[in-house]
């Protein structure tokens, strides 16, 4: 029988609260998230404009990153589960 994680969110299939990156193909599915990124900010800085809207999209979009990441290797807090 498996424990409920103490986040409060959903279980997944992979999902196994024993290990030490709780669920690894959601974990490694967030990189997507780093190449996006990089993509956008090297576009950005070859333009030299940074153009304000696209800028807080990239904000998010990287806290979006840490927090998933964060939240689907650990499942250790709401937060994180807030920021996913």
């Amino acid at each position: 029988m498996q424990t409920l994680p103490t986040d409060g969110g959903p279980i997944y299939a992979e999902t196994e609260l024993s290990r030490l990156v709780v669920e690894p193909w959601s974990t490694v599915s967030n990189f997507a998230l780093l190449l996006v990124l990089a993509f956008f900010i090297d576009r950005m800085r070859r333009a030299m404009r940074y153009p304000p809207f696209l800028v807080v999209l990239l904000i998010l979009l990287a806290s979006s990153f840490v927090g998933g990441t964060i939240y689907h290797a650990t499942r250790s807090s709401r937060v994180w589960l807030l920021l996913d």
